[in-house]
């Protein structure tokens, strides 16, 4: 029979944390590494964890006289995950206001159907700009997806509403397209696409 696996170093700090949510009262360390060591975390580790966990502000501790206690209540525990994930919603809806953001910038690059003044490259180079702009900022919203999934559906909402504007952004251009193609009638799709190399990649996103 194999040897049974040790706790790594985030179990010990649930175990240890929970100690307090279940006793809700204030122990010393001492105190805290006997009910511990009976909940089977290594004594010598304790002290150790429990640091961590007043280091991360999931426990509290006050010195009292002579001696220094911890405590904790499982709404501190609650309130420092709610916050966390209010975090990262800001963070969804600024991404998705600068989604927006560029989505109107497309609207506005319509201009460049009645623009003379405008060269081929430089319509090329913004649209280019424009895709970019739109990739990093579903980058973003997929690496905050990432960072807590299990907490946040929110986020995960909220991440599917950004792909959508970017999706609409993609329609602005081929509506785009078929205005020039509309206009002229004897410029063809693919003469457009030499003139427009990104037109040949550009899709959804899925």
């Amino acid at each position: 029979m194999g040897k049974k696996k040790g706790l790594s170093f985030d179990e010990k700090r649930q175990r240890i944390l929970q100690i307090y949510y279940d006793k809700k009262e204030a122990f010393k360390i001492q105190e805290i590494e006997k009910i511990g060591a009976k909940k089977g975390v290594t004594m010598q580790t304790i002290k150790d964890v429990n640091k961590s966990l007043a280091d991360d502000n999931l426990i509290e501790t006050d010195k009292i006289g002579s001696g220094s206690f911890f405590w904790s209540l499982p709404s501190k525990g609650y309130n420092l995950k709610k916050n966390m994930i209010d975090k990262y919603l800001d963070k969804i809806e600024e991404t998705k206001k600068s989604i927006e953001a560029t989505t109107e910038s497309i609207n506005a690059e319509k201009v460049l159907r009645e623009d003379s003044d405008q060269t081929r490259d430089d319509k090329k180079a913004q649209l280019l700009q424009l895709k970019a702009q739109i990739a990093e900022k579903q980058n973003k919203i997929t690496l905050l997806e990432r960072t807590d999934p299990k907490k946040v559906k929110e986020v995960q909402d909220r991440a599917k509403v950004a792909k959508e504007a970017a999706n609409r952004w993609t329609d602005n251009i081929f509506e785009i397209r078929s205005w020039i193609l509309k206009k002229n009638p004897n410029f063809s799709g693919s003469d457009l696409e030499k003139q427009f190399p990104i037109l040949k990649d550009l899709d959804n996103i899925e």
